[in-house]
């Protein structure tokens, strides 16, 4: 991932919706450990509070937990989470067409 903005969207949403369309397509499975804070500061060549600022919005909507010392989980109530979700929230590769914070897989640096 590139430093900078893309279309005004802070690094910290655009780590969070990969992560989340990862989670909610089923990448990555209830019980599934996520890669440690600095694994995912070194893939996305961000800083560790963006990072941290990511976590912290999927655990928020209870997508992930955290356990002190081991590391930090999908939720098992993601299922629920994608029978919720309106059809065509989780991805696109149009930004366009999905609007701002609906980006596809990748994160894109104006």
């Amino acid at each position: 991932m590139r430093r900078g903005r893309k279309q005004g969207i802070p690094l910290y949403y655009q780590v969070m919706r990969i992560l989340k369309d990862q989670i909610v397509s089923g990448k990555l499975a209830p019980g599934e450990q996520l890669p440690s804070e600095a694994e995912l500061t070194e893939s996305y060549r961000v800083s560790r509070v963006v990072v941290r600022q990511a976590l912290q919005m999927l655990e928020d909507e209870g997508l992930i937990f955290k356990v002190k010392g081991k590391g930090t989980f999908v939720s098992a109530d993601v299922d629920k989470e994608k029978e919720s979700l309106p059809v065509g929230i989780s991805g696109g590769s149009d930004p366009d067409r999905h609007g701002p914070g609906r980006e596809g897989p990748g994160v894109r640096a104006a």
